[in-house]
């Protein structure tokens, strides 16, 4: 007879191995464990792929070597065989188990054959548990394990203990670098700056005199040709003097020498800068600049005259010095009150830290300038340094901690740090403080041996125990519940507090 293999695969489950059955055109279907491998079928999957072959009106085989399957295939009543060859050559005998027709059962069974049935599975009860001493006696084992373990498990207790106190105090040199990042013990802790910028202005009342030129100069030049053309002169042409430094006047009206070397034509001038120095003597006015030079010779034949001069007020060099310092006193107050709000919480501002760096600073009149009054905008850059509350404490817990007494342990939120004095320049640039560290320190108290002096004791005796040990005050014991009379058996029950 024909038989249709199908090898199955390690990802093969129910579902797939149906749809490859649904392929089989023969009257066999022999399925095929692969060796050392599992396959995702169940034993109730087995009978769901036997039904399915039954539908298919084909007989279902199994060919594997594995004990745990071949035992699966009898229990569902298919053919199990160790290899394909096998299959093949076999027989294939009819493993299905006939369904029992349970209506028939039914009808078979009486009342009788029930209670018997009844009386198969009935447990007979052992005859000395019948007798009433052992009832009772069980009993009373088993109220007496839920009372044990009620004293043992209910009662817990608080100790609230008293450790003796002590203050302990140090005065700490400080000293403050900018460039350090950590607390050292030694006494060293960082600074952290503050930059604002403040810009402002103020005015002061001119003292000093300066001398201003009022009246210009003026007289008479005569250019010369030194070519055969005609030269044109115009107006604005300067003339000045060899020597240095040069006096300027300027031709104030425009003309024309006439051609031939040797002709001359005179020309009115003026003083370009006014004062004294432009009254000059005959014949010192013997430059022209530009290229008219080239082509013409000037002189004056005559001196100068007109120039004058006057005294105006101006600043005092004292008065910028005056005024500056003024300012900077007031931006530097401006700049305090900006940099103080700038602070973190618990910093500690450095008074003497301040310093200022200038950005611009404009006078007016400029210097040399008359003038009534004498301004200034002023522009600064402020920095500044300050120190923080968390450094301060972190550098005086480490200091107490080196020296605190034997067998005491500090007590928590009593640290206090106050400074003393003013911080002070050293001569390595770096600031020095001194602040004072207070804190109360308490007794160790060894947890396990108070535990273990009031274990399962009368509170009475409990507290007697605990006296004996060096405390501040006597404990206060409390027991959960109240009306219990022992201290707890168990040191788990036990919760020791101290006292602040």
């Amino acid at each position: 007879m024909k038989t249709h293999i199908i090898q199955l695969e390690q990802q093969d489950d129910l579902i797939s191995v149906r749809d490859k059955m649904s392929w089989a055109k023969s009257e066999r279907i022999l399925l095929v464990w692969p060796p050392r491998r599992n396959v995702n079928i169940r034993p109730l999957d087995m009978v769901l792929l036997q039904r399915h072959a039954q539908a298919l009106g084909a007989q279902l085989g199994i060919a594997s070597r594995s004990g745990e399957i071949r035992r699966s295939a009898k229990e569902s009543h298919i053919p199990v065989f160790r290899t394909t060859s096998a299959a093949q050559l076999a027989v294939w005998s009819d493993f299905q188990k006939p369904k029992p027709n349970f209506s028939e059962t039914r009808r078979h069974l009486s009342r009788d054959d029930l209670n018997q049935m009844r009386g198969g599975f009935s447990i007979k009860e052992q005859i000395w548990l019948k007798k009433p001493v052992f009832r009772v006696g069980i009993f009373a084992v088993g109220v007496f394990a839920v009372l044990i373990s009620f004293i043992i498990f209910l009662p817990s207790a608080t100790i609230k203990i008293s450790p003796v106190k002590q203050i302990q105090s140090m005065t700490i040199p400080v000293l403050i670098d900018p460039a350090s990042s950590l607390v050292n013990i030694s006494g060293l802790i960082p600074a952290y700056k503050i930059n604002t910028t403040v810009e402002g202005s103020a005015e002061i009342p001119s003292t000093g005199m300066v001398t201003v030129p009022e009246k210009r100069a003026s007289g008479n030049v005569q250019f010369t040709n030194l070519t055969e053309a005609p030269v044109q002169i115009p107006e604005g042409t300067i003339v000045r003097t060899v020597n240095e430094p040069a006096i300027r006047f300027r031709v104030t009206r425009s003309g024309e020498v006439p051609r031939g070397v040797g002709k001359m034509l005179e020309f009115p001038i003026r003083a370009v800068d006014g004062g004294f120095s432009g009254n000059l003597k005959s014949e010192t006015l013997q430059a022209i600049e530009g290229s008219l030079g080239l082509n013409l010779s000037v002189n004056n034949s005559e001196p100068t005259s007109g120039g004058g001069e006057v005294n105006r007020s101006a600043a005092a060099p004292d008065d910028r010095t005056r005024l500056f310092n003024k300012l900077t006193d007031s931006l530097s107050q401006q700049a305090w009150v900006v940099i103080q709000k700038q602070v973190p919480g618990g910093g500690s501002l450095i008074s003497d830290s301040l310093s200022s760096e200038t950005v611009s600073e404009i006078y007016d009149p400029p210097e040399g300038f008359p003038g009534p009054m004498l301004s200034l905008a002023l522009k600064q850059n402020y920095k500044a340094y300050y120190i923080s509350e968390s450094d301060l404490r972190s550098l005086a817990g480490m200091v107490l901690n080196a020296s605190i007494t034997s067998g005491f342990e500090p007590m928590p939120e009593t640290l206090n740090v106050n400074p003393v004095g003013e911080a002070a320049l050293s001569g390595e640039g770096k600031l020095t403080w001194q602040v004072e560290a207070e804190r109360s320190i308490a007794k160790q108290n060894n947890l396990l041996e108070v535990i273990s002096k009031v274990l399962g004791k009368t509170p009475a005796t409990a507290a007697k125990n605990l006296s004996k040990l060096e405390m501040a005050a006597p404990p206060q014991i409390v027991i959960s519940p109240s009306w219990w009379p022992w201290m707890p058996f168990l040191p788990m029950r036990i919760l020791v507090e101290n006292l602040h």
